[in-house]
């Protein structure tokens, strides 16, 4: 109640994206975070696609969407008792190429087989053991007063990876890549995006 709205609540949402890039191990990870989702939304995408190519519908992209969901709320439980007693950084790269993994093996099994299914779950697996340090991290370092900001400003680029990644898989569709090549396509990002995270987290995340 204490809160008026004026104009400039409008931008306010964009000026606290500020306030998380001023600290860069919190910058660097909230990028790690929304870079996930980027990743996320585009498997969300493409399984629309796989199960066209299947000659099924709705409730074929339900149950790839479920399989992907479950998958998510495994590995954050997973993450959560590894990190239970002491934030595991390391757990993030093992994670990242875990995602590549999976990703590459849904893109290359026979499409709608068990194996397929498997590989959605792994992956979603190790995107939730991906993405749990990542929030648990920026919650941790991020100051009392400033946390529940820094966490709407990664809410904020979140949706912005949304928006981009659909962009992305459009065009995939039309230069004709297939659902299991788009999944390969991602699987490569995710494998850059890890690599370089190995590359930051003894400098930037731990060593803080």
């Amino acid at each position: 109640p204490a809160v008026k709205f004026h104009r400039s609540v409008v931008w306010e949402h964009f000026g606290q994206v500020k306030l998380l890039f001023a600290k860069r191990s919190l910058r660097l990870a909230g990028l790690g975070i929304s870079f996930f989702w980027f990743v996320s939304n585009a498997v969300g995408m493409i399984v629309v696609t796989l199960a066209a190519e299947m000659g099924r519908g709705p409730a074929e992209v339900s149950k790839l969407a479920a399989l992907l969901g479950l998958g998510v709320i495994i590995g954050s439980v997973v993450a959560g008792a590894i990190c239970r007693k002491r934030l595991e950084l390391g757990l993030i790269p093992v994670a990242g190429f875990g995602m590549v993994a999976g990703l590459l093996a849904a893109g290359w099994v026979t499409l709608g087989s068990v194996a397929m299914d498997a590989s959605l779950v792994f992956t979603g697996i190790a995107g939730g053991c991906f993405m749990v340090p990542l929030y648990a991290f920026v919650q941790d370092r991020a100051a009392p007063e400033e946390r529940g900001r820094i966490m709407a400003a990664i809410n904020l680029l979140d949706c912005i990876a949304t928006i981009l990644v659909g962009g992305v898989v459009i065009v995939l569709k039309n230069v004709g890549l297939s659902g299991g090549q788009q999944l390969m396509f991602f699987a490569i990002a995710m494998a850059m995006a890890t690599l370089y995270t190995m590359r930051l987290l003894p400098q930037n995340l731990i060593r803080f």
